[in-house]
């Protein structure tokens, strides 16, 4: 599923391992819908979170959705 381009706002998260290569590969499904992108561009238009979550217990899970609808919050005012 690619992080942007919905009709409506998703909590989008970036595993901050990909923050590392000059360019990723996002994709919507279909062979057509293929791009290439800079990690930092990435983050910056889906405004998404930097969260290392692979690591992370299932405690922590609810810890970086808070941290996302605030750092969110902070962009609408």
């Amino acid at each position: 599923m690619p992080p942007f381009g919905h009709t409506t706002h998703l909590r989008i998260f970036i595993d901050p391992d990909l923050l590392q290569y000059e360019e990723v590969w996002a994709a919507a499904g279909t062979w057509h819908d293929v791009f290439g992108i800079e990690p930092h561009k990435l983050v910056e238009a889906s405004e998404g979170l930097v969260t290392d979550l692979k690591r992370a217990s299932a405690a922590a899970v609810p810890q970086a959705i808070t941290a996302y609808q605030a750092a969110h919050d902070r962009r609408d005012v």
